[in-house]
């Protein structure tokens, strides 16, 4: 009795996960996955943009346009080293891309300001890396147009500051 329980609740999960799958690549499922993931994005909801989109590109690995709001999706939902790697997909399948070379460029300035915001937090007052580390943080800021304040807001767009292009891609 125990091995038919065991064997229903396995043709159970086996039948839900291909219904899932089924439905996941779905010319209309995709287009109501890819609609919503619009909205989530439109409506600075990156988290849920983010969720969409990646499903999107599991389906449709060669759409460069689905990778680049993927990528700017995570960036703002603060998961920068994911962000790269979806900027980078974007280049793999278009080298040419401009705005995912300055959104990737972008994310990953950040992400050094934030080692050296860190490292002046964390080393020693006397030690000399901390001033170099200061200097580097500020000049850093001043690339991006940022100051402290902004820091921490400007991915999402909100703030001043080198914000993340999130401009559609010329026509070819």
């Amino acid at each position: 009795m125990k091995r038919l329980g065991f064997a229903l609740l396995a043709l159970g999960l086996a039948a839900c996960s291909r219904q899932e799958l089924r439905l996941g690549t779905g010319e209309e499922d995709m287009k109501l996955v890819a609609a919503r993931a619009d909205a989530s994005y439109e409506n600075k909801d990156w988290v849920g943009a983010a969720n969409d989109y990646g499903s999107l590109v599991k389906v449709m690995p060669q759409d460069t346009n689905f990778w680049f709001r993927y990528a700017n999706a995570l960036a703002r939902a603060d998961r920068p080293d994911q962000a790269i790697a979806a900027y980078r997909e974007v280049l793999v399948r278009d080298a040419r891309y401009a705005k995912a070379w300055f959104n990737m460029g972008i994310v990953q300035l950040r992400q050094a300001a934030s080692s050296f915001s860190r490292m002046d937090s964390n080393v020693a007052a006397d030690d000399p890396l901390r001033a170099q580390g200061q200097q580097v943080y500020a000049a850093l800021m001043g690339i991006l147009g940022e100051d402290d304040e902004t820091a921490e807001t400007v991915t999402d767009g909100a703030a001043g500051g080198t914000a993340i292009d999130d401009g559609e891609p010329a026509s070819p």
